[in-house]
């Protein structure tokens, strides 16, 4: 019985991370899905050796990849800056991780963006870790504000 429960718990606690921030694959087809269902793209920029992108990637994005909430209003993607793994960008051109890094100018990690469903920017990446005890509550107002930034779709309506 107290193996039966041990083995549970260690299920329970592994059931918040058992859907981790998705790797950048195709930015061109999360770009439709962004406009078809007016949501942000957010990407979060990390890097291999970056300490502070696994702490924000554990404490918090793992977190909101696994909340409906956050999935029904966003798109959360992650792009390695020295990573080459392979990566479809917003125009549908082939590239990877550490070279479209470098095509968006991000040189400090971690650094989320906020982005439209051609590209651009939203508002204003939030870029480094200020506070961890802020961290949240600097992302969710970064996320608040590009969800109201989002273009909508106009409805046509029969009178």
């Amino acid at each position: 019985m107290k193996i039966f429960i041990g083995v549970l718990l260690l299920l329970l606690s592994l059931g918040s991370y058992a859907n981790p921030v998705q790797f950048a694959t195709d930015l061109y087809a999360d770009s439709i899905d962004s406009a078809a269902e007016s949501r942000p793209l957010v990407v979060l920029y990390t890097a291999s050796y970056c300490i502070y992108c696994e702490a924000v990637k554990t404490e918090f994005f793992n977190h909101i990849a696994s909340n409906p909430e956050y999935q029904s209003r966003i798109i959360l993607r992650e792009v390695v800056i020295d990573g080459d793994m392979t990566l479809t960008d917003f125009s549908g051109t082939p590239t990877n991780h550490a070279k479209y890094g470098a095509e968006r100018n991000v040189k400090l990690v971690p650094t989320v963006s906020f982005y439209d469903s051609h590209g651009n920017d939203l508002v204003e990446p939030l870029v480094g870790v200020r506070l961890m005890d802020f961290y949240m509550w600097y992302l969710n107002q970064r996320i608040e504000d590009a969800v109201n930034a989002y273009p909508v779709k106009s409805v046509k309506q029969d009178s």
